[in-house]
């Protein structure tokens, strides 16, 4: 505070024009010493809010409120254009959600809610911006994530609702002796951004003594506005599930052009529902590759590959892995997400990313790997673990290779282009392979 009243007053702004965002005594004392106000005073009464004159979109099917990005995970980012009624359907599956969550403890409980993702994401977007301040939900709001922070937030004001990722996760997991009763408040955690493995699921559930309070994943896109899939908080459900298709919205399983029926067979994820995206802005030739009209019904060719474990009315749908990113290894196809989660079972692991390699020619998966800083095992000893869990073909004939961190997205998405340059740097010899077969 100290720095921004030396510079409002460098520039001749009056003390009333600074606003103060910290709670409480906290506030009191700041305001007595500086000046300024609280930010609460940037707030209209409702007497002054029947002057305001709002938009309101004649054709809010058609009209962009939102022009979001897509993660860029494997190329670059699109900008996707989120139309108002969109934006309004996701809200309202988000409202159901938040009721399904209040029904599944005795009493309803006063939400609150904590952000640590960027607000250029659209699940703080979404969540935080606009379906929180909708549905009363107290929220407050990190600068930046770091974990110390978010685990003393967590205990002093009491968190019940987490919305978080697997990297997240995977610390709360690591961490679990010191972070003590800190998270006592908890009553519901939300993940996504990218597949949570069912082994660390079930280790971060143990973090909790109420069994209602378990790890739910959940699965959107930028494409869909947000939400696409949900897990209903009442029931159990399985840890390594993304729950059935959001509200209003429907599924199907694709092979190339041909609809899948069967349960646990997997194909291409298509989505339909009200929170379909208008199209990628400025690039039709993208939107025609994505947006699929069948009859009249607009589907969306999301590039995940997923299967159910039944047709109808909860069906429960699993993330397998994005197409793109797919290993085509002798003819077989290997998935970088399932060889991750079995390296998430392994006690020296921290984090680990699989991409695919050329080795004499053909493609293969390699592993880079985050040692525990305590651990001196070696990646020919991960190789032979390894070795001995996967089919012959599955194995990491790539090699591992040991790296300070992955690469992720903000949001928590592996940037696999990244390691997939420097494997192939690497195979050219232009960059070293550090403990690859050690």
């Amino acid at each position: 505070m100290d720095i921004a009243t030396e510079a409002s007053r460098s520039i001749g702004l009056p003390p009333d024009r600074l606003f103060n965002f910290d709670p409480g005594d906290t506030l009191e004392r700041i305001t007595a010493h500086h000046g300024g106000r609280s930010w609460t005073a940037l707030l209209a009464s409702a007497h002054d809010a029947q002057d305001f004159n709002w938009f309101e979109p004649s054709e809010p099917e058609h009209t962009i409120c939102c022009l979001n990005y897509s993660s860029g995970t494997t190329g670059r980012p699109k900008g996707v254009e989120v139309t108002h009624f969109s934006y309004v359907a996701n809200g309202e599956a988000h409202l159901i959600l938040h009721r399904l969550q209040q029904e599944a403890w005795d009493q309803p409980y006063n939400s609150r809610a904590l952000c640590f993702l960027p607000l250029n994401h659209v699940a703080a977007q979404t969540t935080f911006i606009v379906n929180c301040p909708k549905m009363g939900v107290e929220s407050y709001i990190m600068p930046q994530y770091n974990f110390g922070s978010m685990i003393q937030h967590i205990k002093e004001f009491q968190i019940t609702d987490l919305m978080t990722a697997p990297p997240v996760i995977s610390s709360l997991v690591t961490n679990s002796t010191s972070i003590g009763d800190s998270l006592a408040s908890i009553r519901n955690v939300i993940c996504g951004t990218a597949p949570l493995p069912p082994s660390l699921a079930q280790r971060a559930n143990k973090l909790w003594a109420d069994d209602r309070v378990v790890v739910r994943q959940g699965w959107g896109m930028t494409e869909l506005t947000c939400l696409g899939t949900m897990n209903d908080p009442r029931l159990v459900g399985s840890p390594d599930s993304v729950g059935e298709a959001a509200p209003n919205s429907a599924i199907k399983l694709m092979d190339g052009s041909k609809e899948i029926t069967d349960a646990n067979k997997q194909g291409e994820l298509w989505f339909s529902g009200p929170t379909l995206m208008a199209g990628y802005w400025k690039s039709p030739q993208a939107t025609r590759d994505t947006v699929v009209d069948q009859e009249g019904t607009r589907w969306l060719k999301t590039g995940d590959i997923a299967y159910v474990d039944s047709w109808g009315p909860g069906a429960n749908i699993y993330i397998v892995d994005r197409a793109k990113e797919i290993l085509k290894v002798k003819g077989y196809q290997v998935s970088p997400a399932e060889l991750e989660a079995i390296l998430a079972t392994h006690p020296d692991i921290i984090d680990s990313a699989v991409v695919g390699t050329i080795l004499q020619g053909r493609e293969v998966p390699r592993a880079y790997v985050v040692r525990r800083p305590s651990s001196n095992t070696t990646s020919h000893a991960i190789s032979s673990w390894m070795d001995g869990k996967v089919a012959a073909y599955k194995r990491l004939h790539g090699g591992v290779v040991f790296i300070d961190i992955i690469p992720r997205t903000q949001s928590g998405k592996i940037l696999r282009r990244l390691l997939r340059d420097r494997a192939k740097a690497e195979s050219d010899g232009l960059m070293p392979v550090k403990a690859k077969l050690s």
